[in-house]
């Protein structure tokens, strides 16, 4: 203590008073301990570098998914050239199995057109999520 009987600030370590840690933040968990919750079940995560303390879940009180339109659009179209390259390689073996069609079996000249029709739907959700995405 100082001359005036005030906490030195200056003074050495094992003299200089500590901050209560209890104390921090105690108006913010008052609200929490009425639930019944525990403290680490209410912090959660914004974005990479924000927490928040809250005690339900941030979809309810944020809408949305948490992802930037921006980069789902980007995941998006990626898929879709994936699959249109995928499609490709159906029309490539489709054209394969026509020339040599009396060894083949139908069978499998039907499973080419149902994974081709499946890889055209597919396409086709993606891109119509990708125009309401561009509309945001």
């Amino acid at each position: 203590l100082g001359s005036s009987g005030t906490p030195n600030r200056w003074a050495p370590w094992p003299l200089r008073p500590r901050a209560r840690a209890q104390n921090i933040g105690r108006g913010a968990m008052e609200g929490h301990k009425r639930e019944g919750l525990p403290e680490y079940k209410t912090v959660q995560r914004v974005q990479k570098h924000y927490l928040v303390r809250c005690g339900e879940p941030l979809e309810n009180i944020i809408p949305g998914t948490g992802v930037k339109p921006a980069s789902a659009i980007r995941r998006m179209e990626a898929e879709i050239k994936r699959l249109r390259a995928r499609l490709g390689a159906l029309a490539q073996e489709e054209m394969l199995t026509q020339h040599s069609r009396e060894a083949q079996k139908k069978g499998s000249q039907q499973e080419l057109e149902n994974s081709r029709e499946a890889l055209m739907e597919r396409m086709k959700q993606l891109e119509q999520k990708v125009v309401e995405l561009e509309t945001l």
